[in-house]
């Protein structure tokens, strides 16, 4: 019988020596939990659509004479949360009969590349370049300049401002 105790004893032993260290007595374990933050950069437009309605009497001056007309009615705000970052600016009018330009003032970031004639020919234009991780606003500047044409013409523009990177 002792031989026999012998044999068991050895057997466990051998089994309990080669079971893997996960099947062994443990008293901690791990494991990889992982936190991914896509950056969301956010950009927004306050103020409403604009309109410019010019009229004019059908005198020879004014028919000659450039007319124009200004509005800041809007304002653009933005979060961004990635670094070397620029915000453009694009019109969907392909052959505007009258020019609109835009131009984007007090900056709270970044630096504001003046003023930018929108025509969907131009492609996306800079308006504000270094804007990365901050949040800030400006006020969008709209001017129409138009040649009385002795018809009624109306330009429609989408307008559309958009974070890329620098």
């Amino acid at each position: 019988m002792q031989k026999l105790s012998k044999i068991v004893l050895i057997f466990f032993t051998v089994f309990l020596v080669r079971l893997p260290a996960s099947h062994a007595s443990q008293n901690s374990c791990s494991h990889i939990v992982k936190i991914v933050v896509e950056p969301v950069d956010h950009i927004d437009i306050q103020g409403g659509n604009v309109t410019f309605n010019f009229q004019y009497e059908r005198g020879a001056e004014n028919r000659i004479n450039l007319m124009r007309d200004t509005q800041s009615s809007c304002q653009l705000q933005w979060s961004i949360f990635s670094a070397n970052r620029k915000i453009t600016v694009t019109s969907d009018n392909t052959s505007p009969k009258h020019t609109l330009v835009v131009e984007a003032e007090n900056p709270t970031t970044g630096v504001s590349h003046g003023r930018t004639e929108l025509n969907a020919a131009y492609g996306a234009q800079d308006l504000l370049t270094g804007v990365g991780k901050s949040t800030g606003q400006c006020n969008l500047q709209y001017t129409a300049q138009v040649h009385p044409t002795g018809k009624k013409t109306v330009d429609t523009h989408h307008i559309t401002y958009t974070i890329v990177a620098e």
